[in-house]
Formats: structure tokens, C-alpha cells, sequence
């Protein structure tokens, strides 16, 4: 045991089993330091001659191992934690005017046709706040603080309004976390202010359905994102530099959404300027589940019988011969183009017709060397006609999500490109795009599919997906 602390259970053995100096000896320390221990430990000792009357033959009493003070607290606060999250209840003290707040928030939240029954009120705590009410109830004051002091109010009631607030937002924030993001502004590079502010979002079951229609409807439509006005009562601005007083009240904000990404545009308009401002990106996979992003995948086939080609297969033929027409004329013009080189031509045209004569054969050589453009436009109409060959035998379109089997396990990615490559024997059927990650959500890496088709069998054979 040398090195190495006791339990109290095992100190409280030894020190009543053998003297100190032996316990010192077994432990590596001093007798004073087996007392300091004992003391940290709140471990009792044998009192003073205890081990003379055991050599003596009498038996003295050894006191029991007391319950650990540390130990009382620790249960005791896992206790009180466990039953506050069991039944939501955080009694918390506040003012008079803090509670007046939270009268006129939910008076605001009953308007909407939102049940408050459940709020008990009481003179000066907050205890009976679920955690979805009490979200609302901060965002609501957040914005709305400052209405709500009277009109002749003076500057400084004011002032004290915004402290009010301020304190009860901080108050209300341990209850309603599970219910609110907060989003930080979004600063130019280069330059941090930790007082900018932030975006305070309520997630209740609304903005969440409306966050998994925007983000199903960026993946449908192929866009880079996707905005729904936010409602008032859903968010609020938080922060020392941001009280427009002086721009009127109006904000109209949005709650965009892309593939990775959500993040909040407000406009602040008043008579003779206006503010806008926009959170920091907020990644989806750290709120939600992937449950919320669920998008039908289409299963593509491991095998397929020889019928599945046979309605295409003049269309693959006419590919077939396309290329090799392709591929041979590139190669004559190739071959011309390396061999006559354009120095030595002209010399030849000066000698044969003169200084200011015609150049027959320079303008032969530039008609020729136009074909190459021509092959290339052809070679893009046969890459053209490739992907929709691919596309019309599998039944799959750029931007499908299709879903495989790779090495035994489900890959799902997103169809960016496909095309047939088309030989004398077979016919190999490529998919490949950005691949989904386990959240449910599109990730940066790419995976790709293939399929080969055997021209004389009656089956195809699945070659290995890959990366």
C-alpha cells in the first residue's frame, strides 16, 4: 500500500488494528502525517493508551466509522438534484417587480391560446416554471421589458427595467436551457467583442418542425439554405449594445436553415434607419436527433436481370459507336496536328507561293485543328447521353439520395454524378456523390457506387463500393 492513499474504510482498519508507527512504517509516511490523514479523512484514533490496555488483556471499545460529512452532502445534493429535475421545480427568490414581469409575460403567452395553468404564483419565488413555459416567459421579457414600463416613465426607470430584466433572464436561464439555444452575433474577422450580444432561440415543438421542413426542403429544392419568418415570441436579441430604443420596436427576423447549419437574420427599422443583424452558425447535429432530418432514400438493386438493359440497348449501342468514332478521329487528328508542324509549313508556303501569295496550306491546317473543337462538343453530348442512359436503367436523377450495401453495412449518399462506361463485353454503371453521416445529416466525404452488366449472362454482378 506503500504510495498509494487508503480508503477511509481501509485507514480506519489499520489505525485501529496496529499503532501508528506500524501504519506510518506500511504506508511510507510519518506518525504525524497518519494523524493528519485521519483528521482529513474524518477517521477516528485510538485514544491515548489504547494500546496498553489491549497488551494488558482488556478489550476498550472501538467507536464506529462515522458517516463522512462530504459524503452527507454529496448524497444529499444528488437527492435535491434528482427531485428537482423530476418535478421541474426550481424555487428561486425574486422582486416584486421581477414577478410582475413574469405576470405580464404569461398574460402575453395565455393570448396566444398557450395553457399557463400549471404556474402557480406566489409572493416572491419562482418555483413552479416548466421548462418550456419558462423559455417563454424569458424571451417575452427579454424584448418586451421595456414596453412595458409607462410611458412618463424617466431615463432612469428605465435603466432599472433593463437591470430588472436583465437579473431574470439569468434567473429563468437554469430552468429554460433545455429549451433555448443561444446564438452567438456573428462578428467581422479579426475582431471579438464578448459584449456583442447573442440570439436567444426558443426550440419548442413548432421552430423544430419548422427546422426539419426547412431542412428537408434545402435537400428536395438542391438550395444552399432556406428561411421562414420567426415569430416574436420565439427569439430575442441579448446584449449590452443592443438596445435600439431609438430605432422604434419593429423587428422582423428569419430562421435559415441549410444542410449543416442554422442561424437567425433580424432587421431592426425604425423612422430614419435600420439594423440588421445575424447569429453565428449553429450546427444542427448538436441540437437535434437525427430522427428530425429522416429523408426517404431510395434503395438502389445488388443485382439485376439482363430484361433491365434491354429496352436501352440501341440507345447503348449508338454510345458504342459514338465513341469509337470518337476515338478515331481524335487520334487522325492528333496525328496530323504532331505532324505538320505549323514553323516549317509556312516556310513551305512562302517558297511554293510566294511572299504575298495565298496560304492554302495554313488555312487547311486551321480548318483541322477547328475539328478539335468539334470533338470536344461531341464528346460532351456522349458523356450527356451516358448520364441519362445511367439514369433512365437505374431510375435515379442528380440530387437522389440513394442508399447501398458496402461491406455488409447501409451507405446512403447524395447523387452529384453518374454516368455508363460502355465496353464490348459489359456495361458498368456509375453513382457518386457526398455521403451521409450517422446524425442524419450530409457529410464532406464522398462515396460511389457501381453496377456492371454483363452482356451474355443473365444476371449482373456488384462490383465494391469505394470511397
Amino acid at each position: 500500500m506503500r504510495g498509494k492513499e487508503p480508503s477511509r474504510e481501509e485507514l480506519y482498519a489499520l489505525v485501529w488494528e496496529r499503532p501508528a508507527s506500524e501504519v506510518a512504517g506500511e504506508l511510507g509516511i510519518s506518525d504525524v502525517a497518519v494523524g493528519k490523514l485521519c483528521k482529513r479523512l474524518h477517521v477516528p484514533k485510538p485514544p491515548r493508551g489504547y494500546w496498553a490496555r489491549m497488551r494488558s488483556g482488556k478489550v476498550p471499545r472501538r467507536p464506529a466509522l462515522p458517516a463522512f460529512n462530504a459524503e452527507l452532502n454529496h448524497a444529499r445534493t444528488r437527492k435535491e438534484k434528482a427531485r428537482r429535475e423530476a418535478t421541474g421545480q426550481f424555487p428561486i427568490p425574486a422582486t416584486a417587480k421581477q414577478m410582475h414581469f413574469i405576470e405580464l409575460a404569461l398574460r402575453d403567452i395565455a393570448k396566444t391560446g398557450t395553457d399557463v395553468s400549471s404556474y402557480r404564483h406566489t409572493k416572491n419565488t419562482i418555483d413552479s416554471l416548466d421548462p418550456s413555459l419558462a423559455a417563454q416567459v424569458l424571451v417575452l421579457v427579454q424584448k418586451n421589458h421595456v414596453k412595458w414600463v409607462p410611458d412618463q416613465a424617466s431615463q432612469r426607470d428605465i435603466q432599472g427595467a433593463r437591470y430588472c430584466a436583465g437579473i431574470l433572464v439569468r434567473k429563468l436561464m437554469p430552468i429554460a436551457k433545455r429549451q433555448i439555444v443561444m446564438l452567438p452575433i456573428k462578428q467581422h474577422a479579426g475582431y471579438r467583442n464578448r459584449d456583442a450580444g447573442i440570439c436567444l432561440l426558443h426550440i419548442s415543438d413548432d421552430v423544430v418542425e419548422e427546422i426539419g421542413d426547412l431542412y428537408r426542403l434545402v435537400q428536395l429544392k438542391k438550395l444552399s439554405y432556406a428561411a421562414k419568418g420567426l415569430g416574436l415570441s420565439t427569439h430575442a436579441w441579448l446584449g449590452k449594445n443592443l438596445y435600439y430604443r431609438g430605432l422604434g420596436v419593429e423587428c422582423e427576423s428569419q430562421l435559415c436553415v441549410s444542410q449543416e447549419s442554422l442561424w437567425i437574420q433580424s432587421t431592426f427599422s425604425g423612422e430614419h434607419q435600420a439594423v440588421e443583424l445575424a447569429s453565428e452558425k449553429h450546427r444542427l447535429s448538436h441540437l437535434f436527433s437525427p430522427e428530425l432530418f429522416a429523408i426517404d432514400f431510395q434503395f438502389v438493386p445488388d443485382h439485376l436481370n439482363k430484361r433491365a438493359i434491354q429496352p436501352h440497348w440501341e440507345r447503348i449501342e449508338g454510345v458504342m459507336f459514338s465513341e469509337r468514332m470518337l476515338r478515331s478521329i481524335s487520334d487522325v487528328v492528333d496525328d496530323v496536328d504532331g505532324a505538320i508542324p505549323g514553323p516549317k509549313l509556312a516556310v513551305v508556303e512562302r517558297l511554293w507561293c510566294g511572299v504575298d501569295g495565298h496560304r492554302p496550306f495554313s488555312a487547311a491546317l486551321k480548318e483541322w485543328r477547328n475539328v478539335s473543337k468539334l470533338l470536344e462538343s461531341w464528346e460532351e453530348d456522349i458523356e450527356l447521353q451516358k448520364e441519362r442512359l445511367c439514369s433512365d436503367i437505374l431510375g435515379v436523377t442528380e440530387g437522389d439520395n440513394i442508399a447501398f450495401r458496402e461491406q455488409g453495412e447501409e451507405t446512403r449518399i447524395q447523387v452529384s454524378y453518374m454516368t455508363a462506361d460502355i465496353h464490348d463485353t459489359d456495361v458498368v454503371l456509375y453513382l457518386s456523390g457526398r455521403k451521409y453521416r450517422k446524425d442524419g445529416l450530409l457529410g464532406r466525404r464522398n462515396g460511389w457506387f457501381s453496377l456492371r452488366v454483363q452482356h451474355a449472362p443473365d444476371t449482373m454482378e456488384l462490383e465494391e463500393p469505394g470511397e
